[in-house]
């Protein structure tokens, strides 16, 4: 019985192995490559728990479910459309005067 062998040069096999590797998205503070990985959360000495986090393998930001909870609550709908930091830092300061 003979395996079937695929060549890595054959077109169909690079855009296949091309498409798995690419990021599903990018980093919003630098653009980086994003990794998912099991993290451990430790409560106390004796209680944690293990979540899944995507971390920027450039600037090392990570990201999970409760972080993106909370950055969508902070941040007023009149900022979230803007990407300048000193205007979004304006903003807040406005509405939290």
């Amino acid at each position: 019985m003979m395996a079937s062998v695929t060549h890595l040069d054959s077109p169909m096999t690079m855009h296949t192995l091309k498409e798995a590797c690419a990021p599903k998205s990018r980093c919003h503070r630098c653009g980086g490559f994003l990794v998912e990985e099991q993290c451990l959360d430790f409560y106390e000495t004796q209680h944690y728990s293990w979540y899944w986090a995507t971390r920027c393998i450039q600037c090392g930001d990570v990201v999970d479910a409760v972080t993106l909870r909370n950055r969508a609550k902070r941040l007023p709908s009149v900022v979230s459309d803007t990407t300048d930091p000193l205007e979004i830092i304006r903003n807040a300061m406005e509405q939290a005067a």
